[in-house]
């Protein structure tokens, strides 16, 4: 759709705008509504899981909001969604001044079980400036969102993990048990 001013200018701008805010409006984050845990504890609580899904992903200041998991094999960060959903996107988000190469070959992935072995989603490929990794996962079931880093000795840095749901789709089933995650 182009629109025509009086003047007989085409407007493309306005164009982009509608498709940007229909795109935004689209899919509901989900993550800050669950609990977050990692695979071994924080250094500090600064550096807890929570962290991660606090909605806070400015790049400039990610360091005082990112989730670290310490050296050890294969480190995971994961988040207990609380319900089950449709889920069609994930986004994950590094530091910018430092550590994008802790995410490199980091997987992540979707299920209905607690562990490491759901559903892959995918596997980032961190790149040097970038700090936002956006994977489409098709419409995924589940409750758990992993992390993982497969290897020996790794360092885990999460800033930002966001996971979509489309609005139209309802939650599957919620866990209405107040019991304590792992």
């Amino acid at each position: 759709m182009v629109v025509q001013h009086p003047t007989g200018e085409s407007n493309v701008i306005f164009l982009e705008m509608q498709l940007g805010l229909t795109q935004k409006h689209s899919e509901d984050n989900v993550a800050p509504r669950g609990r977050a845990a990692q695979s071994a504890g924080p250094a500090s609580v600064a550096t807890g899981p929570e962290m991660a899904i606090d909605s806070y992903k400015d790049p400039q200041h990610s360091g005082t909001t990112c989730a670290s998991v310490p050296t050890q094999d294969d480190p995971w960060w994961r988040v207990d969604l609380m319900s089950i959903y449709h889920i069609t996107a994930v986004s994950v988000f590094s530091e910018q001044h430092c550590c994008q190469e802790q995410l490199d070959g980091a997987e992540i992935r979707i299920g209905l079980r607690n562990d490491t072995n759901n559903h892959r989603c995918a596997i980032i490929s961190a790149a040097e400036g970038h700090t936002e990794y956006g994977y489409q996962c098709g419409v995924v079931l589940g409750r758990f969102v992993y992390v993982v880093l497969p290897g020996q000795q790794r360092n885990l840095t999460v800033c930002e993990v966001q996971v979509y749901k489309p609005f139209f789709l309802p939650v599957v089933a919620s866990d209405q048990r107040n019991t304590p995650h792992p």
